[in-house]
């Protein structure tokens, strides 16, 4: 039953402490913590920039995924060098998904240009907290990317130096996270580019 239960824990959630933290929030969530990050003005939104802790696993294929889909979006760490390659898994498990991270280098908020129109989209509560500060500065909107999934999720582990299987896991709630995000948007009347469009 143990055995079992590791794997499950390694496979869904990447580690223990996150098993915990993803537990620990879902119930904080329950209670109307998070409300905010749901209360999004979805006309307002025509840039989607994800946000994580380096900008080198989990934002960068964000990113990367919306911009296959012909949304404006972009990325940036928190705690990010500048110019730093994808997490050699990271771009490995995500090649293997149809998105490529080859190019992608890290990026810092000072390289980015906020406006209004962003909806900066963290990974997990902390990062929103952080967020909120840079969002008073901008009057853009803040969220997180769990709380679109179908079984929302508002804490998503960082997968670095984690397993294969929680790096798919990993991306896949991002990509439901996602999925949810363009439906709201389209609904409010947003079209994706087509790559005609960009040529």
């Amino acid at each position: 039953m143990l055995p079992h239960f590791n794997k499950m824990i390694s496979e869904e959630y990447g580690r223990k402490k996150g098993w915990l933290l993803c537990g620990y929030y879902s119930l904080i969530d329950y209670f109307g913590v998070f409300k905010k990050y749901r209360n999004i003005d979805w006309n307002r939104v025509n840039r989607l920039i994800f946000v994580c802790a380096g900008n080198i696993c989990r934002s960068p294929y964000a990113d990367m995924r919306c911009k296959l889909s012909g949304i404006d979006a972009t990325s940036f760490g928190l705690n990010a060098d500048d110019g730093s390659s994808a997490d050699y898994d990271a771009a490995r498990i995500s090649s293997k998904l149809g998105v490529d991270l080859s190019l992608h280098k890290s990026k810092t908020q000072k390289n980015i240009q906020l406006r209004t129109g962003d909806l900066l989209i963290g990974m997990e509560p902390c990062h929103a907290k952080r967020l909120d500060t840079i969002s008073a500065q901008y009057d853009t909107q803040v969220t997180l990317v769990g709380l679109w999934c179908k079984k929302e999720r508002p804490y998503i582990q960082d997968p670095f130096g984690l397993s294969d299987e929680y790096f798919s896991n990993c991306f896949g709630y991002i990509d439901n996270g996602i999925d949810g995000i363009l439906l709201n948007m389209k609904k409010a009347g947003y079209v994706p580019k087509r790559e005609s469009d960009s040529q």
